[in-house]
């Protein structure tokens, strides 16, 4: 059931609407809307060309030139985890993203902070470009800090995951996750084979539909012609009754997998062309 708020969300436009995808501080708070059922109106601003600076509603929307900035109203509302726990007050159901008891609860957001104020910030663009000029001393900068990050994160995991990262209810923790491993795969540490975060990782991104339909069908047209599906090969995608293919959920995760498998081809849906960075 969708929730009527009428609000606008103000992100970052990164390059490229696909690279606004993979915006931490965005992601997490899409998710967190998203979760809530909450129908919101989404408003591209390029920092990089002082659009903040330039127009009258972002100059009273924006009064710290950061995204996103989420508004209700007249009320306006900076820094991702603000958002995300204002939306969490406003609307506790459904999918709470805080368990009912406080210790839980501080629990849950010292999980969190390890990814948003000890793991994210040190990769940001502004901090790498300070660093260096240099793109392998600002990756290994980036590698060094997110290992650090994940061995403590990861530890901490092992004693509190379930299905989601805070036992078996998706919560807080997990909508930082989705990010947090997309960028530490980009900078070439992505979650260990053995680790919690491997395990519960999966779980904290999206999913919808049938995907296993064409693998489903490309075996049942193997099996009929006698040929086998050539070696290095993934599939994914939804099929309907008419054999029409449609997208899927999880993209990211599931091309990541493949490369970790080995396999060298993956197909997918035309539909997901765009939720691939292609620098997996």
């Amino acid at each position: 059931m969708k929730t009527s708020l009428p609000s606008l969300v103000y992100f970052v436009l990164l390059y490229t609407i696909r690279r606004l995808k993979n915006h931490s501080c965005a992601w997490r708070v899409r998710i967190a809307l998203h979760l809530k059922g909450i129908e919101f109106e989404q408003r591209i601003v390029n920092l990089f060309s002082g659009d903040q600076h330039k127009d009258e509603e972002c100059l009273a929307n924006l009064p710290f030139s950061k995204v996103p900035v989420f508004v209700h109203g007249k009320f306006a509302l900076a820094e991702s985890m603000a958002i995300i726990e204002y939306l969490e007050e406003k609307f506790p159901e459904p999918n709470a993203l805080l368990p009912p008891s406080a210790e839980c609860r501080a629990q849950v957001r010292a999980l969190a902070l390890q990814i948003v104020a000890n793991t994210q910030p040190l990769q940001n663009l502004a901090v790498l470009q300070h660093l260096s000029d240099d793109p392998a001393k600002r990756n290994a900068w980036a590698r060094h800090w997110i290992e650090h990050s994940f061995n403590a994160f990861e530890k901490a995991l092992a004693k509190t995951a379930g299905k989601y990262a805070y036992g078996d209810k998706i919560s807080l923790v997990d909508i930082c996750i989705p990010p947090q491993v997309y960028n530490a795969k980009r900078y070439g540490r992505g979650p260990a084979r053995t680790s919690c975060l491997l395990g519960v990782y999966p779980n904290s991104v999206s999913r919808n539909g049938p995907s296993g339909g064409l693998s489903v069908v490309a075996a049942l047209v193997s099996l009929g012609i006698g040929q086998p599906v050539p070696y290095g090969i993934a599939m994914s995608g939804a099929i309907d009754a008419n054999g029409a293919i449609s997208a899927i959920g999880g993209t990211f995760a599931k091309v990541s997998a493949a490369k970790e498998a080995g396999l060298t081809t993956v197909i997918l849906p035309r539909d997901n062309e765009n939720d691939i960075d292609m620098d997996v």
